[in-house]
């Protein structure tokens, strides 16, 4: 982020030891756009925020936002003042529905892989065909 200078913000740090996940775990609410993190998120049922400031959903870029589709399935806040409200809100209520759940599974099964741990067994298969036929 040009201009801003880290090292005057209180309440941010760098963890570069941190486990991913457990960030997650240990989070309330994940606010976040296009990243596999939004998913991991999404479906360990932790609230996701996406900040689709600045009339973004109008733009051309809007387009290539790979989750436009499924946006149901998570908060949007369209503004700063929007987030805040959204945020709190959800500290209170942070409950995600069964119906948001299972279509938070499917869509992350569309972007990666099944959640029944076969992901690996998957991409070796694939690997293996595509040296099969190269031979």
């Amino acid at each position: 982020m040009m201009g801003v200078d880290f090292s005057k913000l209180k309440n941010y740090t760098t963890e570069p030891d941190a486990n991913f996940h457990d960030l997650i775990l240990n989070s309330d609410v994940v606010i976040a756009l296009q990243t596999s993190a939004a998913l991991e998120a999404a479906i360990a049922g932790k609230p996701v925020i996406f900040p689709l400031f600045y009339n973004y959903k109008e733009t051309k870029n809007f387009n290539d936002f790979s989750y436009r589709n499924q946006i149901d399935l998570f908060d949007v806040a369209e503004s700063a003042e929007e987030m805040e409200a959204l945020i709190i809100k959800t500290l209170e209520n942070p409950r995600i529905d069964n119906k948001t759940m299972e279509g938070r599974q499917e869509l992350f099964k569309e972007w990666y892989s099944d959640l029944d741990g076969v992901a690996l067994k998957k991409y070796s298969e694939t690997i293996e065909k595509v040296v099969a036929s190269a031979k």
